[in-house]
C-alpha cells in the first residue's frame, strides 16, 4: 500500500490497469483534463497540475515511489517557445530543466522508476523516423511541422533524448540502471532506486 506519484501520467491508465491500490496513486501532469478523467475512472488518491518547468510542488519524500515512464525526454522547454529557438539555447535550457526534474524525482520519493527512449535506437520513437534524433533541434522542429499532413505519426519536436552517460549523470543515486532491448538493440534506458 505504498503511495505512488505517477509523474507525467496523462490519465494514469497504465498504473491504474494493474496496481491493486489505485487509491494510493496520485497523478501529476501538465494537462488537467486527462488526470480528472483518470481519477474518476480508477479512483486515484488525487492529482496535481505541474507547470512544466521541472519542479514538483510537494515536500521531500512525500511519496514512497515515483513512476515516470517516457516523460523526462519531454521536460525541456515550453512548446510555444520552440519556433525560432536556437539549437544552443534548446540544449542549454533542456539540460537545465531535465537535470532539475531528475533531482525532483530523487527528492520527492524514497524510490523511483524512470524510463526513457534511448537516443541511439535507430528509429526515433516519437516520430517513427529513422535518425531524426540526430538533426539539430531547429531542423527537427521544422521537419515536425512540415510532416503533420504527410506522416502517419503526429509528433512535436519538444523532446531531448538521453544517451547512457547523461542518463546516469542525472540519476547518480539509482540502485540500478539498465537498458531495455528490442530485437537485440538498445531501445530504452531505465533508472531504478529501491527504497
Amino acid at each position: 500500500d505504498d503511495r505512488i506519484l505517477d509523474l507525467g501520467s496523462e490519465d494514469g491508465s497504465y498504473l491504474g490497469s494493474f496496481y491493486p491500490w489505485p487509491n494510493r496513486i496520485t497523478l501529476a501532469d501538465i494537462h488537467e483534463g486527462p488526470m480528472r478523467r483518470g481519477a474518476e475512472r480508477f479512483g486515484f488518491e488525487g492529482w496535481m497540475l505541474l507547470s512544466g518547468d521541472g519542479t514538483v510542488p510537494v515536500k521531500d519524500r512525500a511519496f514512497d515511489a515515483v513512476w515516470c515512464n517516457s516523460v523526462i525526454e519531454h521536460v525541456t522547454v515550453p512548446r510555444s517557445e520552440l519556433p525560432g529557438m536556437s539549437d544552443r539555447e534548446f540544449l542549454d535550457r533542456s539540460e537545465a530543466t531535465q537535470a532539475r526534474f531528475a533531482r525532483e524525482i530523487a527528492r520527492i520519493a524514497s524510490g523511483y522508476f524512470v524510463q526513457t527512449p534511448y537516443r541511439h535506437f535507430p528509429v526515433e520513437t516519437h516520430s517513427w523516423c529513422p535518425g531524426v534524433q540526430y538533426l539539430s533541434q531547429s531542423s527537427r522542429y521544422r521537419l515536425s511541422q512540415r510532416m503533420k499532413k504527410l506522416w502517419v505519426k503526429q509528433w512535436t519536436a519538444d523532446f531531448r533524448l538521453y544517451d547512457r552517460r547523461r542518463f546516469k549523470r542525472h540519476f547518480p543515486d539509482a540502485t540500478t540502471c539498465y537498458t531495455e532491448r528490442f530485437l537485440g538493440l538498445p531501445k530504452s534506458l531505465v533508472a531504478v532506486r529501491q527504497r
